[in-house]
């Protein structure tokens, strides 16, 4: 029963030794994870803000958002009168 017990025991000591040695190895790999998403969401802002500066290099400092919309005539009312029966006919 003794040479049972101390069988067991080593085997739970190098599954221990095991286990913090895989432990060790995970905290690294979540270490060097941590920097390198660090790293992306830095490289993340940075191309975010070349791409509002481009956006308004190409697109001016205006926006469609900021104009309101007039909905008050329908566009209709100022095609020529020959458009208007044409598009009337058709639907």
């Amino acid at each position: 029963m003794d040479s049972l017990h101390t069988t067991e025991s080593a085997y739970w000591k190098a599954e221990a030794e095991r286990l913090a040695g895989d432990n060790a190895r995970l905290q690294a790999e979540n270490a060097e994870l941590r920097a390198r998403v660090s790293e992306l969401e830095g490289q993340i802002g940075a191309l975010t803000e070349r791409v509002t500066t481009l956006a308004k290099l190409v697109f001016g400092t205006s926006s469609e958002k900021s104009k309101p919309v007039e909905m008050y005539t329908p566009f209709w009312d100022y095609l020529p009168k020959s458009v208007t029966y044409a598009l009337q006919s058709k639907f």
